[in-house]
């Protein structure tokens, strides 16, 4: 009876099973940041990415001209995909800033990073990498 009930359990919920979680590299840039990045797999071929970042300074503290960071996806296609602006917002009752971003892509990550940038919708990735993962 437990056996049958745990097959009920891994029939319903298999992409919980092929999640990856990818911590991101230490930054120089910005020494105490932290962070990861957990992928699943979906039934339907997309893959649930959920990116999870502490202590992001504020773009304004950064000693750059840029304006705003971008957070960007490498693919086993061999594309840079932008997923978009981070900003961070404050934890409550605690004077860290954190990033939290979920999205969908068809294609297979196999890096994530974060650039500064002078706009939100740049199509490439610009010099300075604040924050990376390696490959995976």
């Amino acid at each position: 009876m437990i056996l049958i009930g745990l097959l009920v359990v891994l029939l319903f919920f298999p992409s919980n099973l092929s999640a990856k979680r990818i911590n991101f590299n230490f930054s120089t840039i910005v020494p105490t940041v932290t962070g990861y990045v957990e992928v699943k797999g979906g039934s339907n071929r997309n893959h649930y990415i959920k990116i999870k970042i502490s202590n992001l300074d504020r773009i304004e503290k950064m000693e750059c001209s840029e304006l705003t960071y971008v957070l960007w996806m490498e693919t086993d296609q061999d594309e840079t995909e932008n997923l978009g602006q981070l900003v961070s917002t404050p934890v409550l009752f605690s004077s860290k800033l954190q990033v939290t971003v979920e999205t969908v892509s068809s294609y297979q990550p196999v890096k994530v990073f974060i650039t500064t940038e002078s706009e939100v919708n740049v199509q490439y990735p610009g010099q300075q990498v604040v924050l990376t993962t390696d490959r995976f």
